[in-house]
């Protein structure tokens, strides 16, 4: 079964049409995760800092608009999903943020499928997991949040790592890796997360203490790509 390429396996288990039940799987994701109301209480706060990013072209590190905290440090750590959040709305008004978390939610799918043919999961196997993977992920975050994008970084990095550790390619795969740690430090201080996935190159035997390196770089660098890499220490106190 190992030995076995993915795509004969889901075929076998999920049958010739595999491509297009694993598509209305996705299709579904994203129309729940369009249909599901903007209820979230933090979403005008992020609406507004993404303005003020955008407007002054800066993440702040004071506080920009309490004016009985002026002068406070302030850190908007998830500023890249607030941007985001800020250039849809103007786009396209409250149907660009709908489609914004129902995008999220489809490709948090797609990137459990990733991680199932990575990790040579069969094909129900994988859609199990994306659909315990969605349903406790929004549980987390009912409806469109920062936290969000970790549903989908998170399984990336886990590809990844498992990429990394079977040498498919060295340097993309820790490109792909620091990647994933960047987007996830410029959106949630949850990104601590994206070092889990890291043990899976200590399994292979005997361990490859270069890719241990390499990985741990990749890492690394990608939490200190953002405008609060020197200042996470204040950030987290």
């Amino acid at each position: 079964m190992l030995g076995k390429p993915w795509r004969d396996d889901w075929r076998e288990t999920l049958g010739p049409a595999w491509p297009a039940l694993v598509a209305f799987f996705i299709v579904c994701l994203f129309v729940g995760g369009f249909t599901m109301p903007l209820s979230d209480a933090d979403l005008p706060m992020h609406l507004a800092l993404g303005e003020w990013i955008v407007r002054h072209r800066a993440v702040p590190f004071v506080e920009p608009f309490a004016w009985t905290r002026a002068g406070e440090p302030f850190f908007a750590y998830s500023w890249g999903p607030e941007v985001v959040y800020y250039a849809a709305l103007s786009a396209f008004g409250p149907s660009g943020l709908h489609a914004l978390h129902g995008l999220v939610l489809a490709c948090a799918g797609v990137a459990v499928g990733l991680l199932g043919a990575a990790a040579r999961w069969t094909g129900w196997t994988t859609l199990l997991v994306g659909a315990l993977h969605i349903v406790i992920g929004v549980g987390v975050v009912p409806t469109l949040r920062p936290q969000g994008v970790l549903l989908v970084v998170i399984p990336l990095a886990w590809v990844a790592a498992m990429r990394l550790r079977d040498g498919d390619g060295s340097l993309r795969w820790a490109a792909a890796l620091l990647g994933c740690a960047t987007i996830a430090a410029n959106s949630h201080l949850f990104f601590p997360l994206t070092a889990a996935p890291g043990v899976v190159l200590l399994t292979r035997s005997p361990v490859s203490w270069r890719r241990v390196v390499i990985a741990g770089c990749a890492i690394l660098g990608g939490w200190l790509l953002s405008p609060y890499g020197l200042h996470w220490t204040d950030v987290f106190r």
